[in-house]
């Protein structure tokens, strides 16, 4: 185990048990420096996976503090489409691109000269379009990747883990979700909605080791999602 991570884990630890609580702040990177005895590169690395993770947020000129949310809770979500198992659902690739997203491209690449690519596929229900996906992967994994699959869709997920070994179902992540209503015409259009129809956006970033390997931007018709949440 790399230093920075027995510090990530170490912290995250204290946030489960309750040593420190939401809220809380953290001890400046000096100290952590001298308690770990690390240098300050392998701190700024264990608080920038922290933060990735959501567990803690830094305010300028204040210090690090702990996030105010349910780390120490079972969260559970359902996610519900609204669809029978009399629908018939499938999915079709759009496009594959070279990304000129400068933020997903940044938070992706881990050399500067690397490139990232777009799999742009659009998810239907009994012939209508309802979801429009868009996964930025790496150069680094997206070479690997079979073509062959392209004319189904190309499972993002099949990929990852056939080359890989990465199971993106089990990795960390982060997800947003968002109603907007500015979408593009050109992407209303690929599901067949008007200009100025809400829709929901999910912005998801998949972990490992505190680096992000994919980003996933879905945008999905409004009418077709419900989300429910229980905490225990």
């Amino acid at each position: 185990m790399k230093k920075y991570e027995h510090i990530v884990n170490d912290i995250k630890k204290q946030i489960q048990e309750k040593s420190v609580f939401p809220g809380n702040r953290l001890p400046t990177e000096k100290t952590l420096m001298e308690t770990y005895n690390v240098s300050k590169t392998t701190i700024t690395k264990a608080l920038s996976t922290l933060e990735n993770l959501n567990l803690i947020y830094r305010k300028q000129g204040s210090g690090t503090f702990v996030t105010k949310s349910m780390v120490d809770k079972k969260v559970y979500f359902t996610e519900n489409n609204r669809f029978s198992t009399m629908d018939t659902q499938k999915t079709e690739l759009v496009n594959i691109y070279e990304s000129d997203d400068k933020i997903n491209n940044h938070l992706l690449t881990v050399e500067r000269a690397e490139k990232v690519y777009v799999v742009e596929r659009v998810k239907y229900v009994n012939g209508h379009p309802f979801t429009l996906q868009r996964n930025f992967i790496p150069e680094r994994y997206f070479s690997k990747f079979d073509f062959i699959t392209a004319k189904d869709g190309l499972s993002v997920s099949k990929n990852f883990y056939n080359y890989f070994q990465i199971n993106t179902f089990t990795t960390e992540f982060e997800e947003t979700i968002q109603i907007i209503d500015d979408v593009s015409k050109e992407d209303l259009a690929k599901m067949n909605l008007s200009v100025g129809t809400p829709v929901i956006k999910f912005y998801k970033k998949s972990f490992i080791d505190g680096e992000v390997y994919e980003i996933i931007e879905t945008f999905l018709d409004y009418k077709h999602y419900q989300l429910t949440l229980k905490s225990f």
